[in-house]
C-alpha cells in the first residue's frame, strides 16, 4: 500500500505549463535590421502588442494543445477535471503581449469550464528592455476588456475567466511594472 504521507505528496503535486507569449510587435521590428541598430534609433515600444503572426501562433498552440480548432472544445481534458493533469488556473504575466496569448489559447476552454486567469507580477519576464516594462494598470484594465470583447465577443464581466483576471488587475498598483 501506499503510506499516508506519500499520498498526501502525490496530491500536493502541481503540474505547471509554461507558454511564451506570441511574437510581438517588437519582435518584427527588431528582425528587419540589427538589434544594435534596432535599439540605437529608439525602436522598442513599451509593453508591445502581438503581431499578427504572434496572434497566429497562439491559436495554433490551442490548437495542438487542445486537441481542436474550436477553441471551447477540451479534447484531452485539460480544464474538465476528467484528465490526469487538470487545469485548475492560468496564470499570466500582466503585459498586452501575454493577456492576449492567454486569451486566445486558453479563453474560450477556460470560460466553459469556469477556469480563473491570475494576471501575476512574479510571472513577469526579467526587465531587459523598455518592451518589458509594463503599461500602467489602468491601460491594462482597457486591453483587457478590448481583448475580451474581440475574444469572446459577448461576455459577462462576472464570468470566469475575466472576473479573475480584472480583479488580479485591478489589485495592481498603477505602476507596478516601474
Amino acid at each position: 500500500g501506499t503510506s499516508l504521507a506519500a499520498a498526501a505528496r502525490v496530491e500536493a503535486d502541481k503540474v505547471f505549463v509554461f507558454v511564451r507569449h506570441g511574437e510581438s510587435i517588437n519582435n518584427v521590428l527588431s528582425q528587419r535590421k540589427s538589434i544594435v541598430q534596432f535599439f540605437k534609433e529608439g525602436g522598442a515600444f513599451r509593453d508591445p502588442r502581438l503581431s499578427g503572426l504572434g496572434e497566429s501562433q497562439a491559436l495554433d498552440v490551442s490548437t495542438v494543445l487542445f486537441g481542436s480548432q474550436q477553441r471551447n472544445v477540451d479534447s484531452y481534458h485539460l480544464f474538465d477535471g476528467r484528465g490526469e493533469d487538470t487545469f485548475q488556473a492560468v496564470y499570466v504575466s500582466p503585459m498586452r503581449r501575454t493577456l492576449l496569448t492567454a486569451m486566445l489559447l486558453f479563453g474560450p476552454a477556460a470560460h466553459k469550464h469556469s477556469i480563473p486567469f491570475k494576471a501575476m507580477p512574479w510571472a513577469h519576464e526579467q526587465r531587459h528592455s523598455i518592451s518589458d516594462v509594463a503599461s500602467r494598470t489602468t491601460a491594462l484594465l482597457a486591453y483587457a476588456n478590448e481583448s475580451a470583447k474581440r475574444v469572446f465577443g459577448s461576455y459577462k464581466r462576472g464570468t470566469e475567466p475575466l472576473a479573475s483576471l480584472m480583479g488580479t488587475l485591478e489589485a495592481l498598483p498603477d505602476a507596478w511594472s516601474e
